[in-house]
Order: C-alpha cells, then sequence, then structure tokens
C-alpha cells in the first residue's frame, strides 16, 4: 500500500514509505521543549501511525540515527539545533551506508530544510519542518 493508505508492506519502496512518514509526521502538532521530548512525541506519532521504528539505530561507522524502520530501511533523524552544514554532514554519513534507503528529516529549523538536496547518494531525503510550540 502506501501514499498515506495506513498499511505498508514489501511492495512500499524506501522512498515511498519515507513520503509516508512526512506526511504523517507534518499532520500533527506535536508540543515540545527539548529535543529528547520532540523524539517523545515523534515515537507515539509513528506508533499511533502504525509506522513501526526502532529507536537510536546503531548504523555501525555511520553513527547513531535517532528512528530506524529495518523493514522499508528508512532512518529518521531529529535536529532542533545546529547548523545547516553540521546537519547535511550527518545525513551524509547515514546515506552512504548500505542499511539506509531513504532518509527523513524531522526540524525546527527551515534553514535545514532550503540546505538539502532532495538526494543524497541516490537515497531520498524528506523533510518535515515543525515550529516550536512551548508546553
Amino acid at each position: 500500500m502506501g501514499a498515506g493508505e495506513g498499511e505498508w508492506d514489501g511492495a512500499v519502496t524506501a522512498a515511498e514509505f519515507a513520503i509516508d512518514v512526512a506526511n504523517a509526521l507534518g499532520g500533527y502538532r506535536l508540543r515540545w521543549s527539548t529535543e529528547e521530548q520532540l523524539q517523545e512525541r515523534i515515537l507515539l506519532a509513528l506508533m499511533t501511525s502504525g509506522m513501526p521504528f526502532l529507536r537510536e539505530y546503531n548504523l555501525g561507522q555511520s553513527g547513531r540515527i535517532d528512528f530506524y524502520n529495518p523493514e522499508h530501511r528508512v532512518g529518521l533523524e531529529v535536529k532542533v539545533k545546529g547548523s545547516s552544514a553540521l546537519v547535511t554532514r550527518q545525513l551524509y554519513r547515514y546515506a552512504e551506508n548500505d542499511q539506509v534507503d531513504a532518509l527523513v528529516l524531522v526540524t525546527s529549523k527551515a534553514r535545514h530544510a532550503t540546505a538539502l538536496p532532495e538526494k543524497m547518494n541516490g537515497k531520498v531525503i524528506r523533510v518535515v519542518t515543525l515550529w516550536r510550540s512551548g508546553l
């Protein structure tokens, strides 16, 4: 299925799943004050949407990504601070990894989104820009 239909199977590509994840998260109004709290809210939103992800997944030399879906090989990284160059380098390391076929960046910084290409290393990148909400 895919494209927001609520069920995902092996026929859905990593790029399609990444788009579905970005669309699903973009539909939530998440409130947070720290990156850790935002990650908890994202996990709850993913679970509510029926999208299983592992937390703090170790990609070996590429580092530890915030969330990873092994079935679709999609990584999800959360950033609320840091330079665009730093975020781009980090995502590029993940995109070089053979375990990753697509990436989703969830960020509170519009500059992170504008600095990224649509693909890295041939792998689709989707960005969800959230506005910071206080508790």
